[in-house]
């Protein structure tokens, strides 16, 4: 053998040989990735389950026993009845106003036996007039009531009141079970509970009409008597199907704090939906703003998920359960109980608070002023520096002075501080760039699989003075505790995440259920990625110590990065909707020119709605489809179709009837009137042509003696109870003008085949889409042109 290969032999040998110190690091590796993932993987599968669980309902007799809600009698006898779509221009709404207003007048019998003073307004004739954009810009809708209104007077004989609200009608593409139909049978069995436990303050209930497409029920209750003495409200809503009911948006602190203290079992609450609200990621609205705005303060409780069924078909009685009912109503009960008996209601101040307010696990709850909240914050940021230096001196060499220490430290916080949001940054942009691509690759894909989105990637941030207590704590921990004991490192791994994880993940799973269906109403999914990822981004950094202690830093960055493009690309392919929880959901609208062949179809949604019509309508209308984007986040389809609406489509019908236009005139105006009437219709609209005519020159209008100005009238939207009740409408406008106006009526009933266009896109549909509507007016027939 030569000397060389006698100087490589030894060299190749050692290549082979372990390194006893790489073995120790890659085993202390090993060991610190397992045992945390492995535990922070159980601890979020126990978070999501315990958080979710759904109380048992119960029965008559034991909600008696327990001084509980009945949601077994609420579902039974209440939330039963709404198995038809009954928006308020469908005779299904009339069918239901009747229904309340009796079963109201059976419990003031109760009421009146027990003693007790209990008024009902069944047929309230209220009346408004509303400015809107609902179709367009400047409408002025002109609301006969069909609220129906309960005040159950409480025994300390004065007139202030708490207000609970819910509206009842639906959309006209739902049955309207989650909304409003659950918080309708909660109102019903609170009236029971409270004529059996008399409140110590007055109650008025409030089932108000027309909430859907404009919250007009309760922008008409504002204008009636009973609601002078309203100081603080409740407003119960259902946005999702079934579920959680959240109380996510409040303005009155010693509300809360009664609801947090309060009796209730199961407590749910978050300002991430007041904040989704306030930066419009939510396009949606309650009746809770209408109070607010008026200076009422009060709380929105309502259910959010999943939003893919909210004004769907799917919003039925199967879609539900009585465990659903009995969260929102054991929740409501219990607010209503402790504010309606309590004595300083009537000093409730009026307009919107700040404060923090937040549950845990869905069992407790928490509310504080903002200025206790900044105390807090104050005392953190002070005692928790302090405590760190008071450690660091205490332990300094004795060869070192305080102030080398001092500096010492400040530049380890200061090297810490720039790691951090180096590191967040890069974590920002990192994430940002894969969002940007799976919205180009896979449009979506959150609406179909948020948790798959989650794996990848603002809310309130009350939550962040708890982060810095329990690392703080876990710091100390670390100091005090001495190396060689072998509950050190748990302990201290345990204090960090046993708080911190929870909330960051509690507002994960919140965002997750709350948006991942929004994008259909026009929420941008880049939002969705934003609210999804930052919680994830957070429990990241929160994390990153401990990656340290690992070491390895190479193969965790290596695998961490063949981890992430595995998941990118399984969400690349996904397919954003199905036909369980997340069906596309496509807008639908029909408007037709009565005298004509064909009708048009205005279908939208934000993802997939062309290939979805190609495959639901047949060849000769998809012919002459027409496709544009509409309202930024979303696409909007038109078609042509010969399935005309049934009452506008058909001349022998006589459905709309229009009187000759009388004129008068002055020096210097003009007055014309007309009056009409339609047989199948409770909501016409009269348009002044905008391409024909300047706005202002109608600013002066009476509809039935109504007298009404405004310096901007496009139209004239009116809502009556009666069908064939004729609507006479006066126009005031300067004489060397001559307006031109189109008289129309909306149709929202289809159950029938009144709207055929509509039940034939609806049962062509894929299992994988779904259809709706949001407000009224299903079909949308124009019967006349006229100059004034």
């Amino acid at each position: 053998m030569s000397a060389d290969n006698d100087e490589r032999t030894p060299l190749i040998q050692q290549d082979h040989r372990q390194d006893p110190s790489a073995s120790k690091s890659n085993k202390r590796s090993y060991h610190v990735y397992g045992m945390a993932l492995g535990f922070l993987f159980l601890f979020a599968a126990f978070i999501h389950s315990f958080r979710t669980k759904l109380p048992t309902p119960l029965p008559d007799t034991q909600a008696k026993e327990l001084d509980d809600f009945s949601g077994i009698h609420a579902y039974n006898e209440y939330l039963s009845h709404f198995t038809a779509p009954h928006s308020a221009n469908t005779r299904e709404n009339g069918v239901m106003r009747d229904w309340l207003a009796s079963a109201s007048l059976e419990m003031q019998k109760e009421a009146t036996a027990r003693g007790l003073q209990m008024d009902v307004i069944a047929n309230d004739t209220s009346e408004a007039v509303i400015p809107q954009d609902w179709f367009s810009e400047n409408e002025h809708w002109f609301i006969h009531s069909r609220n129906v209104i309960v005040r159950l007077n409480g025994s300390s004989g004065r007139d202030e009141a708490l207000l609970v609200n819910a509206h009842y009608d639906s959309v006209p593409t739902s049955n309207g079970v989650t909304d409003n139909g659950m918080g309708v049978a909660t109102m019903l069995e609170m009236m029971r509970y409270f004529i059996e436990h008399p409140p110590r303050n007055t109650i008025i209930f409030l089932f108000n009409n027309f909430e859907e497409g404009g919250l007009l029920g309760c922008k008409t209750f504002i204008h009636h008597p009973w609601y002078a003495n309203v100081k603080l409200f409740i407003n119960l809503e259902g946005a999702g199907a079934g579920g959680r009911a959240m109380m996510f948006r409040t303005s009155n602190l010693n509300a809360v704090k009664k609801l947090a203290g309060s009796d209730a079992k199961l407590l749910h609450s978050s300002p991430l939906g007041n904040d989704m609200f306030k930066a419009q990621i939510i396009k949606s609205d309650t009746d809770y703003s209408v109070f607010l705005q008026d200076g009422v303060p009060g709380m929105d409780i309502a259910f959010y998920a999943p939003r893919s069924h909210y004004h769907t078909p799917r919003d039925n009685l199967a879609h539900t359960t009585p465990d659903a009912l009995q969260y929102m109503g054991q929740m409501a009960l219990a607010a209503t109980k402790a504010i309606a008996n309590s004595d300083d209601m009537i000093h409730t101040d009026k307009g919107e608070e700040l404060f923090v307010y937040f549950d845990i696990l869905g069992r407790w709850m928490f509310a504080y002023s903002f200025t206790t909240f900044q105390v807090i914050n104050v005392l953190a940021l002070l005692l928790v520096p302090g405590v760190g230096l008071f450690l660091g001196l205490k332990s300094k060499p004795a060869q070192q002075t305080a102030s080398s220490l001092i500096k010492q430290k400040l530049c380890l916080t200061a090297q810490g501080v720039i790691a951090v949001f180096s590191a967040l940054i890069f974590a920002a942009l990192f994430v940002g760039v894969a969002v940007v691509a799976m919205c180009k690759i896979n449009p979506s894909m959150t609406y179909g699989d948020v948790y798959g989105a989650g794996s990848k990637s603002i809310a309130s941030l009350y939550f962040v003075v708890y982060l810095l207590a329990f690392n703080a704590l876990a710091a100390l921990l670390q100091a005090v505790i001495p190396a060689t004991q072998k509950f050190r490192s748990p302990l201290i791994f345990f204090t960090q995440t046993i708080m911190p994880f929870i909330f960051l993940l509690e507002i994960e799973f919140l965002a997750m259920d709350a948006l991942r269906h929004a994008t259909a109403d026009g929420t941008p999914e880049i939002a969705v990625y934003i609210f999804i990822a930052l919680p994830l981004i957070l429990i990241a950094l929160h994390y990153v110590p401990w990656v340290h202690v690992a070491g390895n830093y190479r193969k965790v960055t290596i695998a961490a990065a063949v981890a992430f493009f595995f998941l990118f690309t399984i969400c690349s392919a996904l397919q954003p909707f199905n036909g369980a929880w997340s069906p596309n959901k496509l807008i639908f609208r029909q408007e037709y020119n009565a005298g004509d062949a064909l009708a048009t179809v205005i279908v939208s949604s934000a993802t997939a709605v062309q290939a979805t019509i190609k495959s639901s309508i047949p060849a000769h209308e998809y012919k002459t489809i027409e496709c544009s984007p509409f309202k930024k986040y979303l696409t909007r389809c038109t078609y042509q179709t010969d399935l005309l609406p049934k009452y506008g489509g058909n001349d022998t019908l006589s459905e709309f009837v229009l009187s000759e236009v009388e004129k008068t005139c002055s020096e210097t105006t003009c007055i014309s009137s007309a009056t009409y009437a339609s047989k199948n219709s409770l909501m016409c609209r009269v348009l002044f042509d905008p391409a024909q005519n300047d706005y202002e020159a109608v600013q002066h209008v009476w509809v039935n003696g109504r007298e009404h100005k405004a310096s901007n009238i496009s139209s004239i939207i009116t809502y009556i109870n009666d069908y064939e009740q004729p609507v006479n409408v006066k126009i005031e406008y300067p004489k060397e003008r001559s307006p031109k106006a189109t008289f129309s009526c909306f149709y929202d009933e289809w159950t029938e085949l009144e709207v055929p266009a509509f039940n034939a896109f609806r049962d062509s549909l894929p299992e994988s889409a779904t259809v709706l509507i949001r407000g009224q007016g299903i079909a949308l027939v124009n019967y006349k042109n006229t100059t004034l």
